[in-house]
Protein backbone atom coordinates (compact mmCIF):
# COMPACT_ATOMS: atom_id res chain seq x y z
CA UNK A 1 0.00 0.00 0.00
CA UNK A 2 2.80 2.38 0.92
CA UNK A 3 4.50 1.62 -2.37
CA UNK A 4 1.22 2.38 -4.17
CA UNK A 5 0.89 5.73 -2.41
CA UNK A 6 4.51 6.64 -3.10
CA UNK A 7 4.14 5.83 -6.78
CA UNK A 8 0.90 7.85 -6.94
CA UNK A 9 2.61 10.83 -5.28
CA UNK A 10 5.53 10.66 -7.68
CA UNK A 11 3.17 10.44 -10.63
CA UNK A 12 1.14 13.42 -9.39
CA UNK A 13 4.33 15.38 -8.86
CA UNK A 14 5.36 14.77 -12.47
CA UNK A 15 1.88 15.71 -13.70
CA UNK A 16 1.95 18.95 -11.72
CA UNK A 17 5.46 19.73 -12.97
CA UNK A 18 4.49 19.04 -16.57
CA UNK A 19 1.31 21.04 -16.17
CA UNK A 20 3.19 23.98 -14.72
CA UNK A 21 5.72 23.85 -17.53
CA UNK A 22 2.95 23.73 -20.12
CA UNK A 23 1.19 26.63 -18.46
CA UNK A 24 4.37 28.67 -18.38
CA UNK A 25 5.05 27.85 -22.04
CA UNK A 26 1.50 28.86 -22.97
CA UNK A 27 1.86 32.12 -21.09
CA UNK A 28 5.19 32.75 -22.77
CA UNK A 29 3.70 32.13 -26.21
CA UNK A 30 0.68 34.28 -25.48
CA UNK A 31 2.96 36.97 -24.12
CA UNK A 32 5.16 36.82 -27.20
CA UNK A 33 2.18 36.96 -29.54
CA UNK A 34 0.65 39.75 -27.51
CA UNK A 35 3.90 41.70 -27.59
CA UNK A 36 4.17 41.26 -31.35
CA UNK A 37 0.55 42.29 -31.79
CA UNK A 38 1.05 45.27 -29.52
CA UNK A 39 4.18 46.24 -31.47
CA UNK A 40 2.26 46.05 -34.73
CA UNK A 41 -0.60 48.09 -33.34
CA UNK A 42 1.70 50.68 -31.81
CA UNK A 43 3.38 51.45 -35.15
CA UNK A 44 2.80 55.17 -35.38
CA UNK A 45 1.82 56.94 -38.62
CA UNK A 46 5.18 58.73 -38.49
CA UNK A 47 7.00 55.37 -38.43
CA UNK A 48 4.94 54.12 -41.36
CA UNK A 49 5.68 57.22 -43.45
CA UNK A 50 9.38 57.08 -42.59
CA UNK A 51 9.50 53.42 -43.64
CA UNK A 52 7.68 54.30 -46.87
CA UNK A 53 10.20 57.06 -47.64
CA UNK A 54 13.13 54.77 -46.83
CA UNK A 55 11.75 52.12 -49.19
CA UNK A 56 11.29 54.76 -51.89
CA UNK A 57 14.87 55.98 -51.50
CA UNK A 58 16.13 52.40 -51.80
CA UNK A 59 13.96 51.79 -54.84
CA UNK A 60 12.42 48.87 -52.95
CA UNK A 61 9.12 48.50 -54.79
CA UNK A 62 8.07 45.43 -52.82
CA UNK A 63 8.47 47.23 -49.50
CA UNK A 64 6.61 50.28 -50.84
CA UNK A 65 3.77 48.06 -52.00
CA UNK A 66 3.60 46.36 -48.60
CA UNK A 67 3.38 49.75 -46.89
CA UNK A 68 0.81 51.20 -49.30
CA UNK A 69 -2.94 50.74 -49.04
CA UNK A 70 -4.58 49.08 -52.07
CA UNK A 71 -6.43 52.36 -52.65
CA UNK A 72 -3.22 54.43 -52.48
CA UNK A 73 -3.30 57.75 -54.33
CA UNK A 74 -0.64 60.42 -54.86
CA UNK A 75 -2.37 63.76 -55.49
CA UNK A 76 -0.15 66.06 -57.52
CA UNK A 77 -0.03 69.77 -56.76
CA UNK A 78 -3.07 71.24 -58.51
CA UNK A 79 -1.01 74.22 -59.68
CA UNK A 80 0.79 71.95 -62.12
CA UNK A 81 -0.62 71.71 -65.64
CA UNK A 82 -2.21 68.31 -66.15
CA UNK A 83 -2.03 67.39 -62.47
CA UNK A 84 -3.87 64.25 -61.45
CA UNK A 85 -3.91 61.52 -58.81
CA UNK A 86 -1.30 58.84 -59.44
CA UNK A 87 -1.51 55.18 -58.49
CA UNK A 88 1.40 53.53 -56.70
CA UNK A 89 2.59 51.98 -59.95
CA UNK A 90 2.66 55.40 -61.63
CA UNK A 91 4.49 56.91 -58.68
CA UNK A 92 7.08 54.15 -58.69
CA UNK A 93 7.81 54.90 -62.32
CA UNK A 94 9.63 58.15 -61.52
CA UNK A 95 10.94 58.27 -57.97
CA UNK A 96 13.44 60.81 -56.68
CA UNK A 97 15.62 60.75 -53.58
CA UNK A 98 13.99 62.43 -50.60
CA UNK A 99 15.95 64.17 -47.87
CA UNK A 100 13.52 64.49 -44.98
CA UNK A 101 13.61 67.93 -43.37
CA UNK A 102 10.77 67.28 -40.93
CA UNK A 103 8.22 64.62 -40.24
CA UNK A 104 5.47 65.26 -37.73
CA UNK A 105 2.10 63.83 -36.86
CA UNK A 106 -0.69 66.35 -37.35
CA UNK A 107 -3.68 64.19 -36.47
CA UNK A 108 -4.72 60.72 -35.43
CA UNK A 109 -3.92 59.33 -38.87
CA UNK A 110 -2.19 62.22 -40.67
CA UNK A 111 1.46 63.17 -41.04
CA UNK A 112 3.14 66.19 -42.61
CA UNK A 113 6.31 65.33 -44.51
CA UNK A 114 8.67 68.14 -45.54
CA UNK A 115 11.54 67.20 -47.84
CA UNK A 116 14.04 68.22 -50.48
CA UNK A 117 14.22 66.16 -53.64
CA UNK A 118 17.25 65.26 -55.70
CA UNK A 119 18.04 63.09 -58.68
CA UNK A 120 19.43 63.26 -62.22
CA UNK A 121 16.02 63.40 -63.84
CA UNK A 122 14.82 66.46 -61.93
CA UNK A 123 14.87 69.71 -63.91
CA UNK A 124 17.84 71.95 -63.04
CA UNK A 125 16.72 74.88 -60.92
CA UNK A 126 18.64 77.43 -58.88
CA UNK A 127 16.92 76.63 -55.57
CA UNK A 128 16.40 73.40 -53.61
CA UNK A 129 13.61 71.24 -54.98
CA UNK A 130 11.46 71.62 -51.89
CA UNK A 131 8.08 69.99 -51.35
CA UNK A 132 5.73 68.91 -48.57
CA UNK A 133 3.20 66.10 -48.43
CA UNK A 134 0.10 65.68 -46.32
CA UNK A 135 0.04 61.93 -45.74
CA UNK A 136 -2.91 59.86 -44.53
CA UNK A 137 -2.17 56.53 -42.85
CA UNK A 138 -4.69 53.81 -41.96
CA UNK A 139 -4.06 50.36 -40.48
CA UNK A 140 -0.32 50.80 -40.77
CA UNK A 141 -0.42 51.68 -44.48
CA UNK A 142 -0.11 54.86 -46.51
CA UNK A 143 -3.46 55.65 -48.10
CA UNK A 144 -3.00 59.12 -49.60
CA UNK A 145 -0.28 61.68 -50.23
CA UNK A 146 -1.15 65.24 -51.24
CA UNK A 147 1.75 67.16 -52.78
CA UNK A 148 2.47 70.85 -52.26
CA UNK A 149 5.39 72.41 -54.12
CA UNK A 150 7.18 75.13 -52.18
CA UNK A 151 6.62 78.65 -53.63
CA UNK A 152 10.31 79.21 -54.38
CA UNK A 153 10.52 75.86 -56.17
CA UNK A 154 7.36 76.54 -58.15
CA UNK A 155 8.69 79.96 -59.17
CA UNK A 156 11.99 78.44 -60.30
CA UNK A 157 10.15 75.81 -62.32
CA UNK A 158 8.03 78.52 -63.89
CA UNK A 159 11.17 80.28 -65.11
CA UNK A 160 12.21 77.26 -67.17
CA UNK A 161 11.40 77.23 -70.85
CA UNK A 162 8.74 74.58 -70.35
CA UNK A 163 7.09 76.42 -67.45
CA UNK A 164 6.07 74.53 -64.35
CA UNK A 165 4.84 71.54 -66.27
CA UNK A 166 7.21 69.17 -64.54
CA UNK A 167 5.67 66.44 -62.50
CA UNK A 168 7.47 67.30 -59.35
CA UNK A 169 6.91 65.70 -56.07
CA UNK A 170 8.03 62.46 -54.64
CA UNK A 171 8.48 61.40 -58.23
CA UNK A 172 11.30 62.78 -60.28
CA UNK A 173 10.22 63.47 -63.78
CA UNK A 174 11.36 64.33 -67.24
CA UNK A 175 8.61 66.91 -67.60
CA UNK A 176 11.06 69.62 -68.67
CA UNK A 177 12.57 67.58 -71.49
CA UNK A 178 9.10 66.49 -72.61
CA UNK A 179 8.00 70.12 -72.80
CA UNK A 180 11.08 71.05 -74.81
CA UNK A 181 10.47 68.15 -77.21
CA UNK A 182 6.88 69.25 -77.73
CA UNK A 183 8.07 72.80 -78.38
CA UNK A 184 10.59 71.61 -81.00
CA UNK A 185 7.94 69.47 -82.66
CA UNK A 186 5.56 72.41 -82.73
CA UNK A 187 8.24 74.64 -84.29
CA UNK A 188 9.05 71.97 -86.86
CA UNK A 189 5.39 71.59 -87.76
CA UNK A 190 5.05 75.38 -88.09
CA UNK A 191 8.05 75.44 -90.43
CA UNK A 192 6.60 72.67 -92.58
CA UNK A 193 3.27 74.49 -92.81
CA UNK A 194 5.02 77.75 -93.72
CA UNK A 195 7.03 76.00 -96.42
CA UNK A 196 3.93 74.35 -97.80
CA UNK A 197 2.12 77.69 -97.81
CA UNK A 198 4.98 79.36 -99.69
CA UNK A 199 5.07 76.60 -102.28
CA UNK A 200 1.33 76.84 -102.79
CA UNK A 201 1.57 80.64 -103.20
CA UNK A 202 4.26 80.27 -105.88
CA UNK A 203 2.14 77.78 -107.78
CA UNK A 204 -0.79 80.17 -107.67
CA UNK A 205 1.36 83.08 -108.92
CA UNK A 206 2.61 80.97 -111.82
CA UNK A 207 -0.97 80.34 -112.81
Amino acid sequence: MNTYHENWKQLWKHVRTAGAAAALLSLALVGTGGAALAAAQSTSPVDVVQAFVDASNRGDMAAMSALADPAFGFVEDLRQPGSHTETLAELQGHLAQLTVLSLKQTGVDTVLLDANLSGPSLPPISVPFHESYAVTVANGRVVRMVETIAPETLSALGSLGSGSGTQAGMPSTGGGSDGMLLTLLALGLAGILALAGGTLARHRSLR
